[in-house]
């Protein structure tokens, strides 16, 4: 397939960390394989959980190798993942291969943009060092949002299953108070209501005990 003279980006993204924005972005490049595309798993993140097939290194050598139509780069904000030069960060990676007319998807947190941030930061504490800009929302073809109610993911933090390789600390738990929780989410909110670019997905989880969980979700 002919390559674009630009690339579509699309952006999977929610309020806080354990909402399922990775889970979302796979089904969505396996959506586009059924429909004939070549999709490049080059970058998924386990970093959270023992249930994660992931994959934490890539090559963009090997990946314009198979000349893919999407390529899959989980963790936008992440550093370090590139073999071929571990200066570049996932965005950096990501803005080339857009350039180059491929198609990618990743994921990442609204608190890293600098609107959602300096509305918490005082509050919350929670402060990102490289804050990003909304240019990057504004240049994606589709920003996926998914949400959870925030007493779902404090249960699910609390019982241990929410993530199963983090250990808690005061920054864990400072992200999962209820109430920044709530504040979170309604900044990312806020934010995602100055663009029609969004699709909204709600994801209600019901977390009865660290051994299982009931995913229930509507979109």
């Amino acid at each position: 397939m002919s390559k674009k003279q630009k690339g579509d980006l699309y952006l999977f993204v929610s309020y806080a960390p354990g909402v399922g924005k990775t889970y979302h972005m796979v089904k969505f490049a396996q959506q586009r394989e059924i429909k004939g595309d070549k999709v490049c798993y080059a970058h998924i993140y386990d970093g959270h959980r023992d249930d994660i097939n992931g994959k934490c290194k890539y090559s963009i050598k090997e990946i314009l190798h198979e000349n893919p139509d999407l390529v899959v780069l989980d963790e936008l904000v992440m550093r370090g993942r590139n073999v071929d030069d571990s200066s570049k960060g996932v965005r950096d990676d990501a803005e080339a291969l857009l350039e180059m007319g491929i198609d990618v998807c990743s994921t990442v947190n609204l608190l890293h943009f600098s609107y959602v941030n300096k509305a918490c930061k005082d509050k919350t504490g929670f402060q990102v060092k490289e804050p990003l800009s909304n240019d990057l929302l504004i240049k994606s073809k589709e920003i996926v949002y998914i949400d959870c109610y925030p007493e779902i993911l404090e249960d699910g933090y609390i019982n241990n299953v929410l993530f199963t390789k983090i250990k808690k600390s005061p920054k864990t738990d400072n992200i999962f108070n209820l109430e920044n929780l709530k504040l979170f989410r309604l900044e990312s909110i806020n934010l995602l209501k100055k663009f029609d670019n969004v699709t909204w997905k709600i994801r209600r989880l019901k977390y009865e005990s660290p051994k299982g969980k009931k995913d229930e979700e509507s979109t």
